[in-house]
């Protein structure tokens, strides 16, 4: 049985989830780009750039699903998953979960 206010059909759950998940990769390759070219630290940079802290961390999982949520919003998404009963903050909240789980992920890897 799934939750009506938080997760959508099928389908649209898989897709949501990519998305997000393609938006974190490259937002992770430009904070490592940025890093390594920008900072001028070179690869001893990038350890230190793998964990970004709690409150970075938190703030760019907010960003990332809010992009989530406003690119379902341009492809006028929130209305067919409205129709399936689906909500803008369930969206919000079954991107953020994994974008945190991630983040998480990024923490424990070893330096």
């Amino acid at each position: 049985m799934r939750l009506p206010w938080l997760v959508p059909p099928q389908p649209f759950l898989g897709l949501l989830l990519r998305r997000a998940t393609v938006l974190w990769i490259f937002s992770r390759m430009f904070i490592a780009f940025y890093a390594v070219v920008v900072l001028g630290g070179g690869l001893s940079v990038l350890p230190e750039t793998a964990c970004l802290g709690l409150t970075t961390s938190v703030a760019l999982t907010v960003l990332l699903a809010g992009l989530t949520v406003l690119d379902v919003h341009r492809r006028h998404e929130v209305i067919l998953l409205a129709n399936l009963g689906g909500s803008r903050r369930g969206v919000f909240l079954l991107v953020a979960l994994p974008l945190l789980g991630l983040e998480a992920l990024t923490c424990l890897l070893p330096p």
